[in-house]
């Protein structure tokens, strides 16, 4: 069963231009909606007829179920403390990425104050598609900020809810594209939406600050990302340009994206990187924009879509492996994790080690990969 990556782009979500745990938080502003300023290429294709054929016949409910209350509550308050392991209790697959993000918008949010959750029946057994409206308190500004939070809660074995990250069916993702084409559920978000727009025309300070807040945010998660693939650099003869944070690593896009000619939005389009695409990047510059080789030519993507991927210059080599069989090659230690390539059966791979789950951590194409145990001999040389 084919799968994929969830992220619930189609839904409107208002306050702050950043991802967190996978969901988008969006202006729906003039600039943000322009072709010069709108980094993700939505892939329209992908919204398909089947959308408009999926029954999501039960009633949007308000504040219905005291447990996915409490959730929400506990997700907000962790996103107004920056409180990255309170997410990562609640919330399966934070990336570092959106750690980093998540630690930064800390700083920009006192609460939460007013709240309210909307709730649908979800696809699967005890699961919910969650809109959570909910007022920022800014520090410093008395007015509150309307922004809505979509999200999907699922319950885990031991009977605990949990907002679902994690890579979903292709019938799940329809089904939450279903909900977001919803009468009541686009009635609730355009109700936010015209609040929010209102407010940032007639309030010039709540517009400044959410303006000065997302750059920040944008560029701090830049030059985190120093930490990934610099740590290890060469610093022999080299002079040191301040505008870049990193170099030479690979990232997986998470969403379909433009590809620019320079790092601005105002530069020409030279085309698009679909969602889920493993890329080199030469250098990640502290503008929030990866410099990438495109078609032949030196090109830009902004580095908000992109998850730095584990390079294999950290990781020693503890020997060799053969593989017995045509295998798959998984980017992580799962038979649903993304499918990076084939090996075919005799080719002799670096092996790094066994994990749990039946998986062994190999090196594929300079990268960290993960090949399934039982269709590896080890032996003791590249020969």
């Amino acid at each position: 069963m084919k799968k994929r990556m969830l992220i619930l782009s189609v839904v409107i979500v208002l306050a702050v231009a950043v991802f967190v745990s996978g969901m988008l938080v969006y202006h729906k502003n003039d600039s943000a909606n322009s072709e010069s300023e709108q980094e993700t290429a939505v892939d329209n294709s992908a919204i398909s007829e089947t959308v408009a054929a999926v029954s999501v016949d039960n009633p949007l409910e308000a504040d219905k179920y005291p447990e996915i209350n409490e959730l929400v509550v506990t997700y907000l308050t962790a996103l107004a403390d920056g409180d990255v392991d309170t997410m990562v209790e609640i919330c399966s697959n934070v990336t570092d990425t959106e750690k980093i993000r998540i630690e930064e918008l800390g700083k920009y949010i006192d609460a939460f104050p007013e709240y309210n959750v909307f709730t649908k029946l979800g696809p699967v057994e005890n699961s919910y598609v969650v809109y959570a409206a909910a007022r920022a308190q800014f520090p410093g500004i008395d007015t509150l900020v309307p922004g809505i939070y979509c999200l999907y809660v699922c319950m885990d074995e031991e009977g605990n809810y949990y907002i679902n990250e994690d890579t979903l069916t292709d019938e799940e993702l329809t089904y939450i594209d279903a909900v977001a084409s919803d009468e009541s559920v686009m009635e609730l978000c355009n109700s936010i939406d015209e609040e929010y727009q209102e407010l940032v025309e007639t309030d010039s300070e709540i517009a400044t600050y959410i303006e000065l807040m997302t750059n920040e945010i944008r560029d701090a998660v830049g030059t985190a990302l120093v930490s990934v693939s610099s740590d290890d650099e060469d610093s022999t003869d080299e002079e040191t340009d301040d505008t870049v944070v990193a170099k030479s690593c690979q990232a997986k896009t998470t969403d379909t994206i433009n590809v620019r000619s320079s790092d601005s939005t105002a530069a020409d389009k030279l085309g698009t990187i679909t969602k889920g695409t493993t890329i080199d990047v030469i250098e990640i510059r502290v503008n929030g924009w990866a410099q990438i080789e495109y078609n032949g030519q030196t090109a830009y993507v902004k580095t908000d879509y992109l998850e730095i991927l584990s390079s294999t210059e950290n990781e020693p080599t503890n020997g060799y492996v053969v593989t017995t069989d045509t295998v798959n090659v998984r980017a992580s230690a799962s038979i649903e994790a993304e499918k990076l390539g084939t090996v075919a059966a005799g080719e002799v791979l670096e092996w790094v080690e066994d994990v749990t789950g039946g998986f062994s951590k190999i090196k594929y194409d300079g990268s960290i990969a993960y090949i399934a145990t039982e269709y590896l001999e080890k032996q003791t040389s590249a020969n």
